[in-house]
């Protein structure tokens, strides 16, 4: 944030609102950031903290959203 004046929400923001992407597609790029990031720890600890995060996604998503498919906007 310091260096380039962006907040990671803005950043998807603008890739949702630019590209239209779904709550899928925003998902997929969630998650493959996820298991590209640097983490401290063995393979397995790392599956298991992305399983324990896509969890969490996937629970926040649902209570935000329910479960039908839409597009993002925003105000």
């Amino acid at each position: 944030m310091l260096v380039s004046n962006t907040t990671v929400l803005n950043e998807y923001r603008l890739a949702i609102e630019t590209f239209a992407l779904s709550r899928a597609q925003v998902k997929t790029i969630a998650i493959d950031g996820i298991r590209s990031a640097f983490f401290p720890g063995t393979c397995a600890a790392k599956r298991a903290y992305t399983r324990q995060w896509v969890a969490m996604y996937e629970r926040a998503e649902v209570a935000a959203f329910g479960n039908t498919e839409t597009h993002f906007t925003f105000q």
